[in-house]
């Protein structure tokens, strides 16, 4: 199965890097995530559970904590040393590490509408094309509110390999255009990103 092989390939990568970058070393992704928050803003959106798949090194839940301090926040991710640097900065934020289970099983494991928002900012494009739509499904009925996506763009065609296991795709796609509230691209020197938000009524 090509996400198994997948999850196989992030996690022995991640354990090669010696470090993952501070939250404060991370300027140029800093800006996009407070455009985004400016963005959830302008739109008056409201909610009160967070959780954001694959969550790094803790960027955006930091920025939207600030923003949205009253909120309960979760999230998960594959690089043990980003999950241990979370736990230390975060201790309130309830946490999964991905070495023992992958985003769809912890999708799964949650209950229908059981969370406000659902979050993704550069997660989507590891998950491969044999359980991407399986993931998108149960994101929807995990969520209550508000999907968050913001990950690479690719308009012709439903995906494309942009490196290995690094996937971009029109994530319009995904969607009812009904259910789609906002859609901007931005141009990045090597290749298109896109943000969507998406309300589930």
């Amino acid at each position: 199965m090509e996400y198994e092989d997948a999850k196989r390939f992030w996690l022995n990568w991640w354990r090669r890097r010696r470090n993952y970058g501070h939250i404060l070393d991370d300027q140029k992704h800093f800006k996009r995530t407070q455009h985004i928050i400016e963005k959830c803003q302008d739109l008056g959106l409201q909610f009160d559970s967070f959780c954001e798949l694959g969550f790094g090194n803790g960027r955006n839940l930091d920025l939207f904590k600030g923003a949205y301090p009253d909120v309960h926040y979760c999230g998960n991710d594959i690089n043990h040393k980003a999950f241990k640097a979370m736990e230390k900065l975060h201790p309130n934020v309830t946490l999964v590490n991905l070495e023992k289970c992958d985003t769809l099983a912890y999708l799964q494991r949650l209950s229908d509408k059981s969370i406000d928002v659902i979050y993704t900012y550069g997660h989507l494009m590891h998950i491969t094309q044999d359980v991407i739509f399986d993931t998108f499904a149960n994101m929807k009925r995990v969520s209550k509110k508000y999907i968050i996506v913001y990950e690479g763009f690719r308009k012709d065609g439903v995906y494309f390999r942009h490196k290995k296991y690094r996937f971009e795709r029109d994530y319009r796609l995904y969607f009812n255009n009904s259910d789609i509230i906002h859609f901007e691209i931005f141009n990045n020197k090597r290749k298109k990103m896109q943000l969507l938000i998406s309300e589930h009524k």
